[in-house]
């Protein structure tokens, strides 16, 4: 018994003696001779405990580490700053069994194959091969069943197949496939099932098919094909489900989503966009959820979303935009106007039936902002789809208002029957516009008011009745605006910005409105190659200080005050009239609307003291309005508490 005894023990010590764990800082080797004299250095050092790097320009072979059997950290094989230039294959590692960290083989330009790599079992994390020129194949990979962590391949320039990851059932982290030229097709995938995060395809320009990916059953994350341009369908993808984004974008020669026929709800939003050859978006039949934005972008050959018809909730934002072919959006029918956010549609030249039921619904009683601009007659505007819905079109509650012909101007108050303080962006632009007076109506702007890029406009007269603007004005690149009379009435003192440029023959923009706003300390202000006299913010300034005493006789013959102001809790209003008149006298908050009527009908010439008790309105900006026998005043009162 004792003999045996002491036999057993001398084997242990023995097989101790070589097998041993080392190194738990672990070990970078930079130079051949470091990979040579590794098993003196570190005699029956089988197992390294800490990280292993492997990236000189002189290493030719790694012969001298055909003892390890393990590194419990990173084994990184190559880098972006040195790589191994001169190492064409992995021979020395044939015996290595695990990496308990990540697998990194990058930037080796003479590596042909890593099938010396055949005993690997296990990698711990993630497994990266990417940036090695000449490359073919993963053979080597054969005994990988899972990856922990991520799985990257790519860009590798030379490599045409996959195959060696054939055994490979699930990747926990992401799986991305990419920048590599020459793979037509993704054989060595063909037994995954299941991938914990993203899925990634991109960029791969000789890629014809993904029917290897067909037992793929669950993916984490988002779903991203970008950039093959090869590619002609999604044959291969048979997910019920994608629980982050459905990114589609890019490539070149799909004709059609097939493959998507199982899919039922995405989780994160659905982007479709610059496939040339995409004629529909047939495979999306059994779509019937997306729970973030639908973006149908710059497919210059669809010509309809009939598909879509089972698609009954969005939780984001629809845009239809720049689709060159783009006729009907029949297909979108059935989506629940209450679950789009915002509505995009925009740059369809030839889109004219845009009056589905989901998007009549939504424009009924918009709940966010609304762009619909440059299609075809019919889908032009707001106004226009909802002439075809059967109803005339409310305000939009965030805008945005594009004035583009001089019809649309002269047809506002028809479109927008009552609608006088317009919320979000109004845009005005385009060659045929020649006046503003169909928009006489409009009282108040409380986003951003452009005027831009109108070759046959002169002045802004139409615009008098404007009393606030609640962002931006940009009065830009008018080649023939010489008058901004139109614009005096505007309380520009919550203003952000003034920008006035670009306007060839307006010499005078020393008007009350933007004198006093020049008064502002924090004003900000651009007047830039205008006509001489408004082209610098000097010579406004200067021509707002010189406004002679006589054109100060003609100013409005009544005064406006409020004290206090800020508001604590009520204020008192003092109007001064030289003469008797007509006064209506009104409280609006910043999104147009009237809260309080202070007074209206005759009035006698003299001092007049109106009292407004704030006390039930929540704190912020309103604006008080005086309108006296055609003649406007504004201010601006604070409510603080």
């Amino acid at each position: 018994m004792k003999l045996i005894t002491l036999i057993f023990l001398m084997l242990f010590v023995q097989i101790n003696l070589h097998s041993q764990s080392c190194l738990p800082s672990g070990k970078t080797f930079n130079t051949q001779e470091q990979i040579d004299n590794f098993q003196s250095n570190y005699p029956n050092c089988t197992e390294i405990e800490g990280d292993v790097e492997i990236s000189g320009w002189g290493i030719e072979n790694l012969s001298g580490l055909n003892v390890l059997t393990a590194i419990w950290g990173d084994l990184i094989i190559g880098n972006w700053v040195y790589g191994n230039p001169l190492l064409t294959t992995l021979s020395g590692l044939e015996n290595l069994s695990s990496v308990g960290g990540d697998l990194l083989i990058s930037h080796n330009e003479a590596l042909i194959n890593i099938s010396d790599l055949g005993n690997l079992e296990h990698i711990g994390n993630t497994l990266r091969i990417e940036y090695n020129s000449e490359l073919i194949n993963l053979e080597g990979l054969e005994k990988i069943s899972s990856i922990h962590g991520n799985l990257s391949i790519g860009p590798n320039f030379s490599i045409t197949s996959l195959q060696g990851l054939n055994q490979l059932t699930d990747v926990e982290g992401h799986l991305e496939i990419f920048g590599n030229e020459y793979i037509s097709n993704l054989t060595g995938l063909e037994n995954v099932i299941s991938v914990g995060g993203n899925l990634d395809v991109w960029s791969n320009l000789e890629l014809t098919s993904l029917a290897e990916l067909e037992q793929l059953n669950s993916v984490g994350g988002r779903v991203y094909f970008y950039r093959n341009d090869l590619l002609q369908n999604l044959s291969g993808i048979n997910l019920q489900a994608i629980n982050g984004n459905l990114i589609i974008d890019a490539n070149y020669a799909l004709e059609d989503l097939s493959g998507l026929e199982n899919l039922q709800t995405i989780g994160g939003i659905l982007n479709i966009e610059d496939n040339n050859a995409l004629i529909n978006m047939n495979g999306l039949e059994n779509l019937n959820s997306i729970s973030g934005d639908l973006i149908i972008e710059n497919n210059e050959s669809m010509i309809n979303m009939n598909s879509l018809e089972n698609l009954n909730f969005i939780g984001g934002n629809l845009k239809i935009n720049y689709n060159d072919n783009l006729t009907s959006l029949t297909g979108l029918a059935n989506i629940d106007a209450n679950s789009i956010h915002n509505l995009s549609i925009i740059d369809n030249p030839l889109l004219s039936a845009c009056s589905a039921g989901s998007i009549c619904d939504y424009l009924s009683a918009p709940n966010g902002v609304v762009e619909i601009n440059n299609n075809n007659t019919g889908c032009n505007n707001p106004s226009q789809i909802a002439n075809d819905c059967g109803f005339a079109m409310p305000c939009l509650p965030y805008g945005s208002y594009y004035f583009f012909t001089q019809q649309e101007i002269d047809e506002f108050q028809m479109a927008y029957p009552n609608c006088h303080a317009l919320n979000g962006l109004v845009q005005i632009t385009g060659d045929s516009i020649t006046n503003l007076s169909g928009l006489s109506v409009i009282d108040t702007v409380s986003g951003i008011l452009n005027i831009w890029h109108n070759a046959s406009l002169t002045n802004l007269n139409g615009l008098e009745n404007l009393s606030l603007v609640g962002d931006r004005i940009n009065i830009c690149y008018n080649s023939t605006l010489s008058d901004l009379s139109g614009i005096k009435n505007i309380d520009m003192s919550s203003l952000n910005k003034l920008d006035i440029s670009g306007n060839a023959q307006l010499s005078i923009c020393a008007h009350e409105s933007i004198c006093d706003y020049l008064t502002n300390p924090s004003a900000y202000a651009t007047f830039f190659n205008n006509a001489p006299g408004c082209s610098s913010y000097s010579e406004v300034t200067e021509a707002c200080q010189s406004i002679s005493v006589e054109e100060n006789d003609n100013l409005p013959y009544c005064q406006l005050h409020c004290i206090p102001n800020p508001v604590y809790s009520s204020t008192n209003i003092c109007v001064v009239l030289n003469e008797p008149c007509t006064l209506k006298l009104r409280i609006f908050d910043f999104t147009g609307r009237e809260i309080k009527e202070l007074h209206s009908g005759s009035i006698s010439a003299g001092t007049h003291y109106f009292s407004w008790d704030a006390g039930n309105y929540r704190k912020g900006a309103y604006l008080l309005k005086l309108q006296a026998d055609g003649m406007i005043k504004t201010k601006t009162i604070v409510l603080i508490k």
